[in-house]
């Protein structure tokens, strides 16, 4: 809120997932990396590895939120495929093309079609941003420009979550969500069940 009120809405401020002063964000993610430690320090003692997968569906909402608030949003280099790293010099790993186990093809799936959809909405790149839910491990937020409007929904506990959002003339919306689920409509208002460490975008079409 802060940010959109001092920038605006329609701003071209960069939103990261990391960079090479940073320690990888699947470092810190899949609990290969202490945040209370010197991560530099982390990168020469020991081999950096990835020690909770989760940490991959947390890359993964990381990606689907950089993709749909206000600013322009950036990817460094290796983190569309969830690459591990403690801090510099091991944050700057040689990129891998190549040998991409099942959940580095699915982030990089997913990084892919975020990008693809953000292009094809214009709330997501003019829209305002409304905060509808703000909670411990759940977040709702819609961003909207003219016809064009966008739901997204973070669950980042460990069970499933059933959101409810509100919206007029039900009926008459024609929607669809990132992820193909089904969506149940009610008079004035949706529903969808957000899976665990997971997100899920819904839209007008």
């Amino acid at each position: 809120r802060q940010s959109c009120n001092y920038f605006g809405y329609n701003n071209t401020m960069g939103v990261i997932t990391g960079n090479h002063d940073l320690t990888r964000f699947m470092g810190l993610a899949s609990r290969a990396v202490r945040p209370d430690e010197d991560s530099k320090e982390a990168g020469y003692a020991r081999d950096i590895q990835i020690l909770d997968r989760k940490g991959y569906k947390r890359l993964q909402n990381l990606l689907s939120f950089i993709m749909t608030v206000p600013g322009i949003p950036i990817v460094y280099y290796g983190d569309e495929i969830g690459m591990v790293g403690a801090g510099d010099p091991d944050n700057r790993r040689p990129m891998r093309f190549e040998g991409l186990n099942t959940e580095e093809n699915e982030t990089k799936k997913i990084c892919s079609e975020l990008a693809g959809f953000r292009a094809s909405h214009m709330s997501l790149l003019y829209g305002n941003l409304e905060i509808l839910q703000s909670e411990h491990d759940l977040m709702v937020y819609s961003r909207s420009f003219l016809n064009d409007k966008v739901w997204v929904c973070f669950n980042t506990s460990a069970n499933p979550k059933t959101v409810s959002i509100p919206v007029k003339n039900t009926p008459n919306i024609f929607t669809r969500t990132f992820t193909r689920q089904a969506l149940m409509m009610k008079p004035n208002s949706f529903e969808i069940v957000v899976p665990p460490q997971s997100f899920e975008i819904i839209y007008t079409q």
